[in-house]
Parts: structure tokens; sequence; C-alpha cells
């Protein structure tokens, strides 16, 4: 059972979202192809992984046609993360 206020939340977000099932299939979709083309898919996510993942599940979020600075203002606050955790403004060489 759900309180009226998550309710509420649900269909504010499913407005701007996409209704839940095509929203997170959507995201999965998105993260699966991030997760296939990592350089050892099957190493431990790492914390700029999340970032990354974050950044597309905004992405998908986006894609459903409704634009929300909200997006554009969250996936430069994930990349500015992954900026600090590198500890400088490029990408570490192998």
């Amino acid at each position: 059972m759900t309180s009226p206020k998550i309710e509420a939340l649900t269909k504010e977000r499913g407005s701007v979202y996409g209704p839940p099932l095509r929203n997170h299939s959507r995201t999965a979709r998105l993260w699966e192809a991030y997760m296939a083309n990592r350089q050892d898919s099957w190493s431990a996510l790492t914390c700029v992984d999340v970032c990354f993942l974050n950044i597309l599940q905004k992405i998908a979020r986006a894609q459903e046609g409704h634009p929300h600075r909200d997006h554009c203002e969250d996936i430069m606050g994930y990349a500015q993360n992954i900026l600090e955790i590198w500890g400088h403004d490029r990408p570490p060489r192998d």
C-alpha cells in the first residue's frame, strides 16, 4: 500500500519521465551498452562508472521528450564529479 504523497510523486515524475516500465527499460538498455563497451566488462564498477551511469539515466529521462533544465544541470554535476575523482581536467592516460 502506498501513501497519497508517494502516489502524487510517482504521478508527477511519470508525467515527466514516462511510465516506470518504459523509463527504466530505456535506462537498462543504455546501461547494458555502457557495460558491454567497458574495457573490462567483468570488473567491479568504479565510482567513475557510477557517474557515467547516472549521466545515462538522465539521458534516458530526457529522451522521454520533456526537456528540463534539471537534466543538463545534473549531467554537468556528474561530469564535474568525474573530474574531481580524476583529480584534474582531463582523463587519465594509459
